[in-house]
């Protein structure tokens, strides 16, 4: 779950808002005038993107490239982990036992 903060995202005058991590696009979950909420879509590119904003559906925020922003303006997309070896394998059936994974992406 992903918010986007700042002010008149939810005007009388808005139609069609609209939100870009990179090249995705995709309508926020929720919209107030303060905020707008969405769960990050997939992508099957891991790395950091660009969030641009729309509030008529046709015309971006612009942003600079990524490495010129602040990291609070980008999102970053990771690879999913991947686990190789994990122990113990089993322990009681009532739970509360540690596990220690190894792999990578953690």
């Amino acid at each position: 779950m992903v918010t986007i903060n700042g002010t008149g995202f939810d005007q009388n005058t808005t139609c069609g808002i609209f939100v870009k991590l990179g090249i995705v696009e995709f309508k926020p979950d929720k919209i107030t005038n303060e905020s707008m909420t969405f769960i990050a879509p997939r992508s099957n590119f891991p790395g950091t993107a660009t969030v641009s904003v729309s509030l008529n559906g046709q015309q971006f925020t612009q942003q600079p490239a990524v490495s010129d922003l602040p990291k609070e303006h980008t999102y970053d997309y990771y690879d999913p982990p991947y686990t190789s070896n994990f122990y113990p394998s089993r322990g009681p059936t009532s739970g509360g036992n540690l596990q220690k994974h190894q792999g990578f992406g953690y």
